[in-house]
């Protein structure tokens, strides 16, 4: 190692966050702060106890992920320097008493009025369309985009609930991996084609078959996509390429133009999201971190990996599991079934896809 390295280490000594240095699958550096989380009474853990399997078979520049040591949770974070690759290992939770049941109660008293305004919407929106005026058809549409705002924020209030109490439950389907992506990214780029961002589909698989959660699964796929339209520019690509890897199926979403390697070990902490690429600031929401709990909650794993000067990609894996004794996946979008999107990307979509003919 280059001799500015070592001196790059001694400082590393005294940071009080944990610190691992790899060369050639060795461990030739582990600061004090690492010793205290990664000692099992014999030593140092090998690599393969903590480092998850996605970020140490990554060849990207910088890659994150989470782990689990004595019971809680850690964000794992790669970076490439000098031939070496750092690991910094941080608590995926804050330690705090956050009264987060009272949230729960909280949320659970939001639903009654939020059912209240969607009733009276759907018996209005009849007869404002029937009338052929357009300001009250855009009052109305204001009308159904904050109910589906309310709704989304609603749905990270009991997100963040099931993260931080772990009780997230699946209702297993056949889930048809191939049709959900397609049916969804087809949806949503028609939804969103003003933004100027387009959105690829890539698959060499005939079949991809699993047990799993369709409206988890949904949730998730929705939540990167979302994001990723966020911090697109004009031009830019996002491409989900779906493919497969001895005992999982693999989902990769690449955002071309989008490098964000001093965000990524925040970006699966519970209350952070990126607003901007100049500008990030700290938010309420369960965003990428429930979304990898409900993948580790299906026995997969999800990681943030960014190239530098290409692209930032998110990738996350499902396990193969023989589904053909449960029941299909429900269809969505085309007759039907357009609330998850038009909640999820909220924030994104026009006053023009609240009106009636996306409406359910």
């Amino acid at each position: 190692m280059a001799e500015f390295l070592y001196k790059y280490l001694e400082i590393l000594d005294q940071h009080s966050e944990a610190i691992v240095v790899e060369n050639g699958g060795e461990c030739v550096f582990a600061n004090e702060a690492a010793k205290k989380i990664l000692t099992d009474g014999e030593g140092l853990l090998p690599f393969s106890k903590w480092v998850p399997d996605d970020v140490w078979a990554s060849g990207s520049a910088r890659a994150s992920g989470t782990t689990k040591l004595g019971g809680k949770s850690y964000s794992v974070m790669m970076s490439r320097l000098d031939g070496c690759r750092f690991f910094s290992i941080m608590p995926a939770e804050k330690e705090e008493n956050d009264n987060f049941e009272i949230l729960a109660l909280l949320n659970e008293s939001i639903k009654t009025p939020l059912a209240m305004i969607s009733a009276a919407a759907n018996a209005m929106l009849p007869l404002i369309e029937g009338s052929g005026s357009e300001v009250l058809s855009n009052n109305l549409a204001v009308i159904y985009k904050n109910y589906y705002k309310l709704t989304r924020i609603s749905n990270v209030l009991s997100g963040y609930y099931e993260l931080k109490t772990r009780s997230a439950k699946l209702k297993l389907n056949c889930v048809d991996l191939i049709s959900l992506c397609k049916n969804l990214i087809n949806t949503v780029s028609l939804l969103t084609k003003e933004r100027g961002v387009r959105i690829w589909f890539k698959t060499s698989l005939d079949s991809a078959k699993t047990e799993a959660d369709f409206d988890k699964l949904e949730y998730v796929l929705l939540n990167i996509l979302s994001n990723s339209l966020k911090y697109a520019r004009t031009g830019d690509d996002i491409t989900v390429q779906l493919s497969s890897a001895s005992d999982f199926f693999v989902v990769t979403v690449s955002l071309s133009s989008a490098e964000i390697p001093d965000l990524l070990q925040k970006a699966f902490e519970p209350g952070f999201r990126l607003v901007s690429l100049d500008n990030p600031d700290n938010i309420v929401g369960a965003g990428l971190s429930y979304s990898s709990y409900l993948i580790e909650a299906h026995g997969g794993s999800m990681i943030i990996e960014s190239r530098a000067g290409r692209s930032t990609n998110l990738k996350f894996t499902i396990p193969k599991k023989s589904g053909d004794k449960l029941s299909d996946s429900p269809v969505r979008y085309g007759e039907g079934g357009m609330a998850p999107i038009l909640t999820e990307l909220s924030d994104i979509l026009s006053l023009d896809c609240y009106g009636a003919k996306y409406l359910d």
